[in-house]
């Protein structure tokens, strides 16, 4: 390819990506496609609530709501995801951002077998049992020993250098949680709950199961009101709710296997059991637990506010039902134990040379042609460009490409030439067909259309 071509190239995906003037068209329904390929799966209480999934390539997924996912940083080895962290198959530990493509190896932890993280902070569990917590939290603070905890939990605003770093905890630990607080579960069966309410109420809670029963795995739930929840899951299968230092019984020995408490009051949380069937739980007068019709065959579960979820299945595809907004009323609400159950949707994706391209709105499907949005690169590579009412010109170099939203006729140095989809406007961008632009000026173009990924590639 010339000079002259690989501009005309770039610059003619430059175009696409000036914002129009006139009212938006509908995007198509179904131009996404069901997220699978997944191995672990998360849910962060930020903001209004965001899912993140990790597939079985390393790569992040996150959406908000129940909008479709988007494409994160990618971490050959990955295993495990939480909001913040990543977890290699190597044991370790690695932050990532939504927006970046950027991942930073935590430093000083190795052979790590669990992570977890939340505004509260982050911890890491090994193999050994040793625990290790970083963040500037009272909860985390207090873990820590931090010389600052008192003024910590006291002024949020307080702040200690150390405690960006991980530091060691305590070892002897079979498994840790923290989400608004942090729970530790000890080898001898002991449960402490490091709560933070407000800069009144803080402190330590301390749990044990009754009788024969040994707490083996917990969830802490990441409740509005001071001092969350604890869900306990003992060796025998049988389920437990703690809360501001009582314990009570949910379940029996029913052979729960994983659990992940909930966020709303009254409080709700999931819980798997060994046929792969789902299990709602919700405080009323008493605490109760039901069989979710519909969620059979699941791996993981992750649960969001009351009524509502995600749901890894066997096959690596992510399933949600109810909404994702918090109900702050603390009214007693039934449990639905027949959700309506939907496939999670990932956004279509174009790579460049392998590149994931940074856009900052999804690809459209229109008349079986892919079209994106363009107007990051064009601002990037400086070209100059004129836009009156719909018709746009762009120059740079005396190269002159003039488009017309809705018009498959493109004129490129006086000379016309036709495409098979228009320029469109969707949500106030300027989108185009991308394997005309793309072949037309010599790149190869591959689409899979069953994981809506685009590849653009530039010889």
């Amino acid at each position: 390819m010339n000079k002259a071509s690989a501009f005309l190239f770039i610059f003619t995906l430059l175009i696409c990506g000036l914002t129009g003037s006139v009212a938006a068209a509908a995007s198509s329904v179904g131009e996404g496609r069901q997220l699978n390929g997944i191995v672990d799966l998360d849910y962060a209480y930020d903001g209004n609530g965001s899912g993140i999934a990790l597939d079985k390539n390393g790569t992040v997924w996150y959406w908000d709501g129940n909008e479709p996912a988007k494409r994160g940083p990618s971490a050959p080895g990955a295993i495990n995801v939480t909001s913040r962290l990543l977890l290699k198959e190597d044991g370790t530990v690695w932050e990532w951002k939504e927006g970046t493509a950027d991942i930073i190896q935590v430093p000083g932890l190795i052979k790590i077998k669990k992570i977890a993280s939340s505004r509260a902070g982050s911890i890491a569990l090994d193999g050994s049992g040793k625990l290790w917590a970083w963040g500037q939290s009272c909860q985390v603070a207090f873990a820590v020993k931090s010389k600052l905890k008192q003024d910590i939990c006291m002024d949020y605003r307080v702040r200690d250098p150390l405690l960006d770093q991980p530091s060691f905890v305590i070892d002897g630990v079979v498994d840790a949680d923290i989400h608004s607080d942090l729970a530790i579960v000890y080898t001898d069966g002991l449960i402490e709950q490091l709560y933070y309410g407000d800069n009144v109420h803080y402190g330590v809670h301390v749990y044990r199961l009754p009788g024969p029963h040994k707490a083996m795995a917990i969830s802490e739930g990441a409740m509005f009101t001071n001092r969350g929840a604890l869900i306990v899951l003992a060796t025998d299968g049988s389920l437990w709710r703690g809360y501001d230092g009582g314990l009570e019984a949910i379940a029996g020995k029913s052979a729960f296997k994983s659990i992940d408490a909930g966020v709303d009051h009254p409080h709700h949380s999931l819980a798997l059991d060994s046929n792969g069937q789902v299990w709602g739980i919700v405080e009323a007068n008493t605490v109760v637990s039901s069989k979710l019709k519909g969620l059979t065959g699941i791996h993981e579960i992750a649960a969001r506010p009351f009524n509502s979820g995600l749901a890894l299945d066997a096959q690596g595809r992510v399933w949600y039902w109810g909404g994702a907004d918090i109900d702050f009323s603390g009214k007693v609400i039934p449990l639905n134990t027949a959700p309506k159950v939907l496939p999670v949707q990932r956004e279509l994706t174009v790579t460049w040379n392998g590149t994931t391209l940074p856009l900052t709105a999804a690809p459209v499907l229109r008349d079986n042609a892919v079209l994106i949005p363009m107007r990051e690169l064009f601002e990037a590579f400086g070209a100059k460009v004129e836009y009156d009412n719909g018709r746009i010109t762009a120059t740079r170099d005396g190269r002159v490409i003039e488009l017309t939203v809705y018009s498959k006729t493109v004129i490129v140095d006086g000379t016309k030439a036709q495409m098979s989809t228009p320029p469109i406007y969707v949500n106030g961008r300027t989108y185009v067909p991308l394997r005309f632009l793309s072949q037309s000026l010599g790149a190869a173009v591959q689409w899979n259309a069953a994981l809506g990924d685009a590849s653009i590639v530039l010889n």
